[in-house]
């Protein structure tokens, strides 16, 4: 039997379970009683399952249920709750002596419990602590709702940003690229794809459009000197699709992101076969000219890759903040709240261990491995893990299921591998100070 009342953004909505219909109606007169403070949508049910079926209709926010019934039991029910409502807080209804149940109804997250015979003012109190709890969730969820729309409004901005940007050099007359260190092409507009008569979505490294001459005469001449700024302007021999070669003219510039990593700008690329020989008088009325004018184009590109690469870096900060949020707000609550269940010894350290990998996700220490030792395989990354942790041997051998022997094999390769095979360093200290962690397990 439910109780007719329109549903608002403040109200609240109770369901009431009980196999006994005096014990349904005192606590809805005194959920009425207090409903003068409050806005209370109150459904009632007489068992277990048919508080399944108004559970499965309504989104009920507070569940307060008998713990003795006949057919499901108050705790059954609790534990269906905590699997597909874990967002509802619950009260139970329970007589002396069932100190068991209530043990068992603390492990599933009830927020409090009352004794019968019931009094009206205990129950007063644990429904206005119950309903104050609902209202700062909400007030959270509201919150963070708020945080992620302003974040999703910022990242739309600087996405339109971006694209003007890039259709800014996509329509530049001029042939632009740009690469990286390692000589990955990072980015090419149209009239690149023209100049070498090639699309950019095939061929992605220098080596593509540059014969191995010019690879060397770039990697040991003109990218050392641009290392401490400047641009260099030139000649280099390229080659088209069919790897042609002919003779380019362009300029090369480095530039460099926030976090000082350094790329190359090609730019004003041009096929000297295809330009026509100057007179003398041309020259001398345009080179002042021409070179205010490509001083001007290398500004302003110089201006607008940087900003690309400064979008980019802002992205991926806005990555790591929002895993790092989501972490924080998503799974730590339900790690603290499993946490306080009871658990035996084994599961507790199993819970600490994914607690410390979770938090590794967003530390740096799988990105100091994976730069200090590259080729650890997964097997010996997880040992590697779990020592930085401060487990011993035999306790790594027994969470892996491997003999001891075997994982002092994996440490001493994870020593070969990270540098230190044949010295006296400690190998948790290392990985310590990989993670960027205080010594101590």
């Amino acid at each position: 039997m439910d109780k007719e009342k329109p549903v608002d953004r403040g109200a609240v909505t109770i369901l009431v379970v009980d196999d006994e219909e005096v014990v349904v109606k005192i606590i809805v007169a005194w959920l009425n009683k207090l409903d003068n403070e409050h806005n209370f949508v109150i459904h009632t049910a007489r068992s277990a399952e048919e508080a399944l079926s108004v559970m499965n209709s309504f989104d009920i926010d507070f569940l307060i249920t008998d713990i003795s019934m006949s057919g499901m039991s108050g705790i059954d029910l609790l534990g269906k709750v905590k699997v597909f409502y874990p967002e509802m807080q619950s009260v139970i209804v329970t007589g002396y002596g069932e100190r068991d149940n209530i043990l068992a109804a603390l492990k599933l997250g009830v927020f409090d419990f009352l004794l019968k015979p019931l009094g009206f003012a205990e129950f007063a109190d644990v429904v206005e602590r119950c309903v104050g709890r609902i209202d700062q969730a909400r007030e959270e969820r509201r919150e963070w709702s708020g945080e992620r729309e302003y974040q999703s409004a910022t990242h739309e901005k600087r996405e339109r940003e971006y694209q003007f940007f890039r259709a800014v050099l996509d329509d530049d007359k001029d042939a632009l690229a740009i690469f990286d260190r390692q000589g990955r092409l990072l980015y090419a507009n149209p009239a690149y794809e023209r100049q070498f008569c090639r699309s950019v979505k095939k061929y992605k490294r220098l080596g593509d459009f540059f014969p191995p001459e010019t690879i060397r005469l770039l990697e040991n001449e003109i990218i050392p000197s641009l290392s401490f700024g400047g641009t260099w302007h030139g000649e280099l021999e390229a080659y088209d699709e069919k790897h042609t070669p002919f003779r380019l003219q362009g300029w090369i510039a480095a530039i460099r992101d926030g976090d000082g990593e350094m790329f190359f700008r090609f730019s004003s690329l041009a096929n000297i076969a295809t330009m026509p020989p100057p007179s003398d008088a041309e020259v001398r009325i345009e080179v002042q000219g021409e070179y205010d004018s490509i001083r001007q184009d290398l500004l302003e590109a110089s201006s607008t890759v940087t900003f690309l690469l400064k979008k980019m870096e802002m992205d991926k900060q806005e990555l790591l903040e929002n895993i790092s949020a989501n972490f924080n707000s998503l799974i730590l609550p339900y790690y603290e709240k499993l946490k306080l269940t009871a658990l035996n010894e084994q599961q507790r350290k199993y819970l600490n261990i994914i607690a410390r990998n979770l938090e590794d996700i967003v530390s740096p220490f799988a990105r100091s491995l994976t730069i200090k030792g590259s080729n650890l395989t997964p097997t010996e990354l997880k040992v590697a893990n779990l020592v930085m942790h401060g487990m011993a041997s035999k306790e790594v051998a027994d969470i892996m299921n491997l003999s001891p022997l075997t994982v002092k094999i994996h440490r001493k390769q994870i020593r070969k591998k990270l540098g230190i095979g044949g010295t006296k360093e400690n190998l948790y200290s290392f990985l310590v100070n990989c993670a960027g962690k205080p010594n101590g397990p």
